[in-house]
């Protein structure tokens, strides 16, 4: 895993920046928001969305890995990704917590917010692995990760029922309030099963029908 994870210069940088972009939003938050306004739920928002934005290019790299060997190592590959998405979930909670437990903020939903920073965490990156393998080059693939899931959600605007239930942005963050509703709950299960399942299926599939290559493309 730890060569998954680290094995190229590209990949301990994206880390990186996910790490420091984690750190400042949480740390502009804290500074910026009035004592009342520092809840848990609230930085925890900013500092996790921000953070999805950059992590699903590292699961881009990672998506590239299974091209390398033509989809066989599937089940490391995709578990690391969601390993990953777990670890960075947990970090942006432990990041967030600084303000609220600082300024004497509340922390309401606490338990809801700890559980859909993991989960928005996965999901964004299982978009990547599964968008890296679908699309090329890779910096074309890290635009997807932003433009393919905000752009149909834009789309669907049109239709906001659908909006809701087919794209994460919204529904991440209804579980980042610390309100989720059993409704959300489903719509987030929907969602998962969108981005994070049937995505990487078929890039799994699309992977085993390439030849093996020395290095991703």
């Amino acid at each position: 895993m730890g060569q998954r994870v680290f094995g190229t210069a590209a990949k301990r940088w994206l880390l990186g920046v996910t790490l420091l972009v984690g750190v400042v939003i949480a740390a502009l938050m804290a500074v910026a928001l009035p004592p009342d306004e520092r809840t848990f739920a609230f930085v925890a928002f900013g500092t996790q969305m921000f953070m999805s934005v950059v992590l699903p290019f590292h699961g881009v790299l990672l998506g590239r890995d299974l091209l390398t060997t033509a989809g066989r190592d599937a089940v490391p590959v995709l578990g690391t990704a969601v390993l990953l998405g777990a670890a960075t979930g947990l970090t942006g909670s432990l990041l967030a917590a600084g303000a609220p437990a600082a300024a004497g903020g509340t922390w309401a939903g606490a338990g809801t917010v700890l559980a859909g920073g993991v989960l928005v965490q996965v999901v964004a990156n299982l978009t990547g692995t599964g968008l890296g393998v679908l699309i090329r080059p890779a910096w074309v693939a890290c635009l997807a990760t932003i433009v393919v899931p905000l752009g149909l959600w834009a789309l669907l605007l049109l239709v906001p029922p659908l909006g809701d239930w087919l794209t994460p942005f919204p529904v991440a963050g209804t579980l980042l309030s610390g309100d989720a509703r059993p409704v959300d709950w489903a719509r987030w299960t929907v969602v998962a099963l969108i981005w994070g399942v049937a995505l990487n299926a078929l890039a799994v599939r699309h992977a085993r029908t390439r030849r093996p290559t020395t290095a991703p493309a």
